[in-house]
């Protein structure tokens, strides 16, 4: 009877154990982040290409600021403004808004998440070698304002639209996630809806995170993760390969359970 048991003590205390323990607890390294609670842009670089500025892109001395807590280029300014980066697979998540004036004249914002040139020279210009979100408001009568996003490639003087959403109007700030995996297959999730996806594998590499705004643009809470993080939707979405970690805290509790089933187990035997 003894014997007996001792296997259902060494069964049950391995089970515990196995609960507490087997499930992997990796995660996604958050390669840099920026969220401009401090007020400034430290680690950001302003393009000043004089050659540039000469025409109508105004790529030289724009003004930045990041005094409200996002990084914003000034209302009467057209600017590229770049930070290192060299994640060319994982999760590019951000908040996105355009001002107001933007609504009713039309313009449009350019988020290279995988970038891989400035803008330094006309050569260089049409050398980019990138993925970047579109962000296109067309103005018009109230009823027929939309604005559209779009997933874009440039390669090498070739811009390519890999997908395209577009949406009534709706001002203030805006979610967007992007995700591609080791295969080139992008997801961009806009308020956590997936509404753009497209597979292209073109581009391996990464140097620069690189915005190119206009007339008071606005984002804030930039992270980049070098493993793909689906966000909560509202549709369905494939579950992700790497189970999530383990709070500590169940940890605690399953060692806790296996010691009091051995102290039990020794108790009922000691009184057999």
């Amino acid at each position: 009877m003894k014997t007996r048991w001792m296997h259902l003590i060494a069964g049950l205390t391995m089970f515990v154990l196995c609960m507490s323990v087997c499930t992997t607890t990796t995660s996604a390294t958050v390669v840099w982040s920026d969220d401009f609670n401090d007020g400034n842009y430290d680690g950001w670089t302003i393009c000043n290409n004089t050659e540039l500025s000469d025409g109508e892109y105004g790529l030289t001395n724009s003004n930045w600021s990041a005094a409200n807590n996002y990084l914003q280029v000034d209302h009467e300014d057209l600017g590229v403004i770049t930070h290192p980066s060299d994640v060319a697979y994982g999760t590019w998540s951000f908040d996105f808004r355009a001002n107001e004036s933007q609504v009713n004249e039309g313009q449009t914002a350019t988020i290279e998440f995988i970038a891989n040139n400035e803008i330094l020279t006309t050569d260089d210009w049409n050398d980019t070698v990138a993925y970047y979100i579109r962000y296109l408001v067309f103005p018009g009568p109230e009823e027929n304002k939309n604005f559209t996003l779009q997933l874009r490639k440039g390669y090498y003087g070739v811009l390519t639209t890999i997908d395209s959403y577009m949406t009534p109007i709706v001002t203030g700030w805006h979610h967007i996630d992007v995700t591609r995996n080791t295969t080139g297959w992008f997801i961009v999730y806009l308020n956590g809806s997936p509404v753009l996806e497209g597979e292209d594998t073109d581009i391996d590499t990464c140097e620069l995170f690189y915005l190119w705004f206009e007339k008071g643009q606005m984002i804030d809470n930039i992270v980049v993760d070098d493993e793909v993080i689906p966000p909560p939707t509202t549709t369905p979405t494939p579950t992700p390969t790497t189970p999530p970690p383990i709070d500590p805290v169940l940890i605690a509790v399953g060692g806790g359970v296996a010691v009091a089933v051995i102290v039990i187990a020794i108790v009922v035997l000691r009184r057999r």
